[in-house]
């Protein structure tokens, strides 16, 4: 080969070589920018969530001038009403801001003493001076025109108003000054004060609506039921509330005090008694409301405190009754002169002169407030929780766009404990849907990282120090001949689909093991422990026995024993739980059960699909991962420190340990975060073989919820871009996160391992 032949080669291999090394450049920066498109995609549909609402004028509107009591609005918001003691002004935004009045039908020359309007029932309750009242309903709705604009059909918002004939509330006569009703789809009910000689009556009555034969309700009402409560109300009436199931009644007076009335057995009884600001300066209650869904209510004081209470049990063998759930609310200086609740969530506003601001009941986050250039008088949020509408002290009318499409979010509800409404104590809950449009979103995000962790301690628990002895096994004491058939196998158990293994796991693994746990537990037992004793008897026989037998064939005394020690186990697993796990039934009978006994006697819960069962099929999974890359790791090790160990006398046990183990512990330990990173991404086999439950307990015979569990099953029922959709993309980030800290704090210490251990 002459010098140009040689020259050209070298050239060759040069470009070769330089193009090698930018491809693997460019490989590397394209991997590197794919994950880092992959962290900005799953980060744009999260910071959504932390962003606070957005509030911007839409139109100013010059009302009557007359004495507002309240406001009322449809969902379109598009004829906001203005409520008086004796009329309704509708003003129609449709047709250039034209108000239409609809006075109140009177009784006689009777005088309108008590008013009261509810939003999410469209219900006005009023009240005069003979003692009588009547009942006011008003709707909306759309009327659809056969005319278009750019593709979308035209149409007009309707308003009715239906006025019920009055009735004699208080027998005696007398003015009714306070007023509040409520109606459901089987009662309708009313409550009042009555005034008559400077005292006061407090009354309550229920209404009732005949039916025909053909199932006609009447419009007329009824009083069905009338009831006075005087007597168990202590000083001057100052607020009344129901609530939208239209079974309570709360009525708070002038000395700070809360009496509570329930319907129990069909009947209103007195319930209970408290003092929401017992222990504050000043115990006088400016406002008390109820909160959508009417299972929670938020008194403020003038001190400008605001507390929110809740339904709840303190034990099990006590009613539902209000308690403090909320003291971390935003003060508002002299208190909440004006309030209004949202009937989409459980956000509400509260304001004082100029100042307003919205506030979220569970989490009690601050998600805006303002100063505005008016005093506010009165407000409402319109039922799609789109617009707020506030009238100042010049009687105009300003409507505002409104943008919070996350208000449930915050970094408390997703990462510290929340006391949700019927609950004794606040908890980690994850739970996206409830069975009424009224319940709670409960978006923790704690037991679902716990869930994770959980199902991976178990399967990590189990699958390592099988997968670890076998690699030690294989790689330094089997035969090469046995080595080509076993290692082979296990590559091609990690080929099989998660979701196999997690179908047989909750099929036939599942229900083995809730009935099977001593026998499991016996064999766990006895196995490892007869293969110590096995080991130690071998080692101890002499010489000319033991060197019978060729080198790595001693599975082949040892695996009878070990299957005959399993099988004992086995069937000792009946006797011990007959001896240690059993209960007594309500006949007085004994039952060996330990699902019950670990139920009834530890106090723990117990279910077929479980952690246990978890550990047992994802550590089947994750065996072959650690076994392959740990078996690598060790027969990699240079043959030369093995001979040499072995020239100097060491047995091969001691050269294992003493010299294969450290120098291959960094690959070990390498081979453990890949199954470690395995386990905590599992989805289908946590699927299958969990359960599903959102639970904070290390129990093995309970299930859990992982995060990857999370994201597969609620995903598809995940509405695009609303609150659980960008959840569901916050557990992916957590989960991104956890990963990659057990990563890089796994490789920090297989660097350190490496260092410290190297031989070569």
């Amino acid at each position: 080969m002459d010098q140009t032949e040689k020259y050209q080669i070298s050239k060759w291999t040069l470009f070769v070589d330089s193009f090698m090394s930018k491809f693997i450049t460019v490989g590397g920066l394209s991997v590197i920018g794919a994950v880092l498109l992959i962290v900005f995609f799953i980060g744009k549909e999260v910071v959504p969530l932390l962003e606070e609402a957005q509030v911007s004028p839409e139109e100013t509107i010059q009302l009557p001038k007359v004495q507002i009591e309240d406001i009322a609005v449809d969902e379109w918001t598009a004829l906001p009403t203005v409520i008086t003691k004796n009329s309704l002004y509708v003003v129609n935004r449709e047709k250039d801001n034209e108000v239409t009045k609809k006075d109140f039908k009177l009784e006689g020359n009777s005088l309108i003493t008590a008013l009261q309007y509810d939003q999410e029932k469209q219900l006005i309750a009023l009240g005069n001076d003979k003692g009588n009242i009547s009942l006011v309903d008003i709707s909306y709705s759309k009327e659809f025109l056969d005319e278009y604009d750019n593709g979308k059909q035209k149409s007009n918002t309707i308003f009715s108003v239906s006025q019920k004939p009055y009735l004699s509330l208080s027998e005696d006569g007398g003015k009714i000054v306070k007023i509040a009703a409520n109606q459901s789809d089987t009662r309708k009910i009313v409550a009042a004060v009555v005034e008559k000689d400077n005292k006061q009556k407090f009354l309550v009555v229920t209404l009732k609506q005949s039916v025909d034969l053909f199932g006609n309700v009447s419009d007329d009402l009824a009083i069905d039921q009338r009831l006075d409560f005087t007597d168990k109300v202590k000083g001057r009436i100052d607020k009344l509330i129901i609530s939208s199931q239209a079974d309570s009644v709360l009525v708070s007076t002038s000395d700070g005090m809360v009496y509570s009335f329930t319907t129990k057995s069909g009947k209103m009884e007195f319930s209970n008694s408290f003092q929401p600001f017992k222990d504050e300066a000043d115990k006088n209650i400016q406002s008390m409301n109820y909160i959508f869904g009417s299972s929670s209510i938020v008194f403020t004081n003038k001190a400008g405190r605001i507390l929110g209470y809740s339904l709840y049990k303190p034990s099990k063998d006590m009613p539902r009754l209000f308690g403090l759930t909320k003291t971390d609310f935003e003060n508002i200086d002299g208190g909440a002169e004006v309030f209004t609740r949202s009937l989409r969530n459980k956000s509400f506003l509260v304001s004082n002169g100029p100042n307003i601001k919205l506030m979220y009941n569970t989490s009690q986050a601050l998600n805006w407030s303002a100063k505005m250039d008016y005093n506010i008088k009165h407000s409402i949020i319109s039922g799609k929780y789109d617009k707020m509408l506030l009238v100042d002290d010049q009687s105009n009318l300003n409507i505002l766009k409104l943008s919070d499409p996350h208000p449930e979010a915050s970094l408390k509800t997703y990462f510290t404990k929340v006391w949700y409404e019927g609950q004794a104590e606040p908890r980690y809950i994850w739970s996206s849907t409830g069975g009424t449009e009224e319940a709670e979103k409960k978006l923790s995000m704690m037991p679902l990282i716990f869930g994770t962790l959980k199902a991976t301690f178990y399967a990590m628990l189990f699958a390592m120090p099988i997968a670890i002895l076998a690699a030690i096994y294989t790689s330094q004491f089997l035969p090469p001949n046995w080595k080509t058939i076993i290692k082979p196998l296990m590559e091609v158990m990690a080929s099989l689909p998660s979701v196999i293994i997690g179908y047989l796991a909750a099929i036939i693994l599942a229900p083995v093991v809730e009935h099977k746990v001593p026998s499991i537990m016996m064999v766990i037992t006895f196995v490892p422990l007869s293969a110590l004793i096995m080991g130690a008897t071998w080692n101890n026989l002499p010489p000319n026995i033991r060197f019978k037998c060729k080198g790595g064939m001693e599975f082949v005394f040892f695996a009878p024993v070990l299957v005959f020690m399993a099988y004992i186990g086995w069937q000792l697993g009946p006797v011990i739980e007959s001896i240690f796990f059993t209960i007594v039934d309500s006949q007085g009978r004994e039952i060996a059960s330990f699902p019950r006994w670990w139920s009834e006697v530890v106090g723990l819960e117990h279910t077929q699909k479980n952690a246990m069962v978890v550990g047992f099929a994802m550590g089947f999974a994750v065996i072959p991962i650690i076994f392959t890359i740990a078996e690598d790791s060790l027969s990699n090790v240079p043959k030369s420190l093995t001979s040499a160990s072995l020239a100097c006398g060491a047995s091969r046990w001691q050269t294992t340990w003493r010299v294969v183990l450290p120098t291959a512990s960094a690959g070990i330990f390498s081979a453990c975060m890949i199954g470690l990173g395995r386990a905590v991404g599992e989805t289908m086999i946590v699927l299958c073989a969990a359960g599903g439950t959102g639970l904070m307990e290390m129990n093995m015979f309970n299930g859990m919820r992982t995060l990857s569990l999370n994201l597969a099953t609620e995903m598809p029922e995940a509405a695009k871009e609303g609150t659980l959709y960008r959840t569901l993309f916050l557990g992916a980030v957590i989960l991104f996160a956890l990963t990659f800290v057990i990563n890089t704090i796994a490789e920090v210490i297989r660097q350190h391992i490496r260092n410290k251990y190297k031989t070569v």
